[in-house]
């Protein structure tokens, strides 16, 4: 199921595939390398774009939201009732508001990618990034007119917008402590 009908077919991202996706968002310790954060949007853009490929939208998420293990980003379940709710409210906001492009091309809605961009950046980074997602958007946009989506040129678009501007590289592993 590469192609919905129309942005109306999305819906916010199930709690069912929630649970696929566990995990914790904001790092600790140091701030993260321009690098990193590249490889952070590319990976969160990965999940995206497979909600995107079984007809979901990732809907409104934050960094508590993520977790980064290994290479791979989860989701995480909203933790607790309140949360829960919240998230809920959230989802039917971004649905009565509809889904724009960001959640048609790439399973993610502009405002969530943006705020995850900035506050994973380093200083001066994160208008860097979000332009260059911005320009994959518009790549997708382009072509997705003359050809149907697919799941491999979204992630072709994002990955190529990324490394034409900026070197994607993973976070170091974690030093061990010597005994």
């Amino acid at each position: 199921m590469d192609r919905p009908s129309s942005h109306s077919s999305f819906s916010v991202f199930p709690e069912q595939l929630l649970r696929r996706f566990r995990g914790r968002g904001r790092p600790s310790g140091p701030p993260i390398r321009a690098a990193e954060t590249a490889w952070r949007v590319l990976r969160l853009c990965a999940v995206a774009i497979e909600s995107r490929a079984a007809g979901w939208c990732l809907g409104p998420i934050g960094p508590a939201d993520l977790e980064f293990v290994g290479s791979e980003c989860r989701r995480l379940p909203a933790r607790g009732a309140r949360a829960h709710r919240r998230a809920v409210r959230a989802g039917l906001q971004h649905e009565r508001a509809g889904h724009g492009a960001y959640c048609s091309l790439i399973g993610i809605p502009e405002q969530s990618l943006r705020s995850l961009i900035e506050q994973w950046s380093p200083p001066g980074c994160a208008e860097y990034l979000a332009e260059a997602v911005s320009d994959a958007v518009t790549a997708l946009r382009e072509s997705t007119r003359t050809s149907g989506w697919s799941r491999a040129m979204a992630r072709e678009a994002v990955e190529s917008a990324l490394s034409e501007r900026i070197s994607i590289r993973p976070p170091a592993p974690p030093e061990r402590a010597r005994p």
